[in-house]
């Protein structure tokens, strides 16, 4: 669901730091759907043009989901194989037809199913446990599973070689660069709430705390308290963006918690 420019929380941070006096200006240049490797390599391209003093780096768990090495291996090429050309159809004009009819009503009877799953998702996502729990039953609860699996290890390697090398590329130019950790709401809900057995929603920030030597602002304890203080939902149920109260939150938070970083960066 859609947010007016306005309210988004770099806009808002923006505003934030000027109301307290810093002459500042955000270039916003966070891309959708991007991960953390898309984002070293657009860094690269934007650092040269626009000099910035400092870079704000957003990191979601989403990003451990694709995120590849910067320098990938070739995929090996197979041989080619011979294929055999279908048969073409023999079927007669009526029974070409019937198909058709077949296959109309078919086509209708899904998008009938497809519109009550939709409603019965949107009715079981209002409630934080039944989200949670449909959360956990799919494969990305793993990225919050501890005991860590290998591959989970592996993505938190790959991450960190990915955020070593945008701070290297930001150093050689005099540029600092910290990154904000934005939870998902599963990792909200499962702090408000607490955490399920054998799941940790901080593990991923207390490893690359540990690991990065730069600032790493992870948000989800504090909106976790925000929203059982408030009761006020902070992301859209139905596709996990913030919401405007998400964003001002969020906001707000960097704007108190990152001010000493940016009076670092000032003349």
């Amino acid at each position: 669901e859609a947010t007016n420019y306005e309210e988004i929380w770099p806009v808002r941070l923006e505003k934030h730091w000027r109301d307290q006096g810093h002459d500042v200006e955000i270039i916003k240049a966070g891309v959708p759907g991007f991960d953390t490797r898309k984002e070293a390599k657009l860094l690269e391209r934007l650092m040269p043009r626009y000099r910035p003093h400092g870079v704000l780096v957003a990191f979601v768990a989403n990003d451990l989901f694709t995120n590849k090495p910067l320098v990938r291996e070739p995929a090996p090429v197979s041989p080619p194989t011979e294929t055999t050309p279908a048969e073409p159809e023999n079927a007669t004009e009526g029974e070409a037809v019937a198909a058709d009819v077949i296959t109309v009503e078919h086509e209708r009877k899904r998008q009938r199913n497809l519109h009550v799953v939709r409603w019965l998702q949107r009715l079981a996502i209002q409630s934080d446990s039944v989200y949670r729990t449909v959360y956990e039953r799919t494969g990305r609860a793993r990225y919050f599973t501890v005991p860590l699996e290998p591959s989970v290890e592996r993505s938190l390697e790959v991450t960190t070689e990915l955020f070593d090398h945008m701070a290297s590329t930001a150093g050689d130019q005099n540029i600092s660069l910290a990154v904000i950790s934005l939870p998902q709401l599963y990792q909200v809900l499962s702090l408000a709430d607490g955490p399920s057995d054998g799941i940790d929603p901080g593990h991923i920030d207390a490893t690359m705390t540990e690991r990065l030597d730069m600032p790493w602002v992870p948000l989800a304890d504090r909106l976790a308290e925000r929203y059982v203080e408030t009761g006020t939902d902070l992301y859209h149920r139905y596709d996990g963006h913030f919401t405007v109260e998400g964003n001002r939150a969020t906001a707000q938070l960097l704007g108190d918690l990152l001010t000493p970083w940016l009076e670092t960066l000032e003349p």
